[in-house]
């Protein structure tokens, strides 16, 4: 293939380990493919990267993957931890955005390197949509959450217009007021499944306060990016990913990720992305791990952003010790309400029905293809 039809991808994921690795694990997948790949991470997350793993070896593996770096607006010994992380949120229009347009700019003028044919920019870093429309690059917005999640918040505005949020729960507010289990109905396709109490934390903030502003905002520009990847499969979300084709022309399903690149890259205990937490690895539980029973052990982890408090510690752990189950519980942030045996009944069914979408001709199999295809295409017309 000439070197200026090759697709060359930029990859743009919001600085957090949990939307660092599935970009990874996409971007490893389209190199993998034979594209042209430019990951771009913070500077924090790079200098961490370095740390875990011998990058030079990597590109030796990985001729076609480039890792580049720009600020995230915090200072590089500021854990990115608890509410610290909303200001990365703000800090991507301030200060990342420019720096993001600067490399665009500077790939595009590169001789090394072919200049680059299409963004896939996380879907909370949509300043990335504006850098591609004014220099005339097409973009793809990956949205890393979940999928129920993210189309709440795309009809976050919806839900201010009817009057369902903000809410509060208080012993201040009448009983209707405070009621938690008030059905949501405000979100198309989700009208007989939510309640107040399943709303993101955002819904109970004030129209004017920044996050609630920066959220709206978001969600308004992710829009404006005709295509869509999502990191789910077509059996497991079918009526939102239905919903979805209303806002977006083209729509890829291609997770879970983790399990395609095991079915399509041989050696993937070498892939970048077992990197992806960002962290070294804790192997001290593996003794313990294997000498349980299989498929016997509880594993527990939360997401990074949310501080849980003493209390609701101990409390999530008399559940765990009552439940008479072996558990692991790596403990990190935020806070998940506690539905064990809900989880544990589902995750089977889930795990089946994963399992055959990256399976040869399995539906994320195939829209990883008809991704690929459609990059290649870009490339050509571009």
């Amino acid at each position: 293939m000439e070197q200026h039809k090759v697709p060359h991808v930029v990859i743009l994921p919001l600085p957090l380990s949990g939307h660092v690795k599935p970009m990874l694990i996409l971007a490893e997948l389209l190199c993998d493919a034979g594209f042209l790949i430019t990951f771009v991470n913070s500077d924090y997350n790079h200098d961490r990267l370095e740390r875990v793993m011998d990058i030079p070896a990597f590109y030796n593996r990985s001729p076609g993957f480039r890792f580049v770096s720009i600020s995230d607006g915090l200072p590089l010994d500021q854990p990115r931890l608890g509410p610290i992380i909303f200001q990365l949120f703000f800090n991507t229009r301030t200060v990342s955005k420019p720096l993001f347009r600067e490399l665009l700019i500077s790939l595009r003028q590169s001789t090394e390197r072919s200049p680059p044919t299409c963004i896939i920019a996380d879907g909370l870093m949509c300043f990335a949509i504006d850098v591609a429309e004014e220099l005339g690059v097409p973009i793809i917005t990956f949205p890393t959450h979940g999928y129920h999640g993210m189309w709440t918040i795309m009809h976050t505005s919806n839900l201010i217009e009817e009057g369902e949020v903000p809410f509060q729960a208080s012993d201040c507010l009448t009983t209707e007021e405070s009621d938690m289990d008030k059905p949501i109905t405000s979100i198309p396709g989700m009208e007989s499944l939510l309640r107040r109490r399943d709303l993101p934390g955002n819904c109970r903030l004030e129209v004017e306060n920044p996050l609630m502003e920066f959220i709206i905002s978001e969600a308004s520009a992710m829009k404006r990016a005709s295509t869509l990847i999502l990191n789910t499969f077509e059996e497991l979300e079918a009526p939102i990913i239905a919903h979805l084709g209303s806002f977006f022309d083209k729509v890829y399903t291609i997770g879970p990720l983790h399990a395609l690149l095991k079915t399509r890259i041989k050696d993937s205990s070498q892939a970048v992305s077992s990197y992806g937490s960002l962290r070294k690895e804790d192997s001290s539980c593996v003794e313990w791990l294997n000498s349980q029973p299989l498929k016997s052990v509880i594993y527990v982890s939360f997401g990074s952003v949310v501080e849980l408090s003493l209390d609701q510690l101990i409390e999530l752990w008399h559940g765990l010790v009552n439940s008479r189950k072996p558990f692991l519980w790596v403990i990190v942030r935020d806070l998940m309400e506690d539905k064990r045996e809900e989880i544990i009944r589902s995750t089977n069914e889930i795990a089946r029905m994963a399992r055959g979408s990256v399976k040869e001709n399995g539906s994320s199999h195939c829209n990883l293809e008809r991704l690929i295809e459609d990059l290649r295409l870009m490339s050509l017309t571009n």
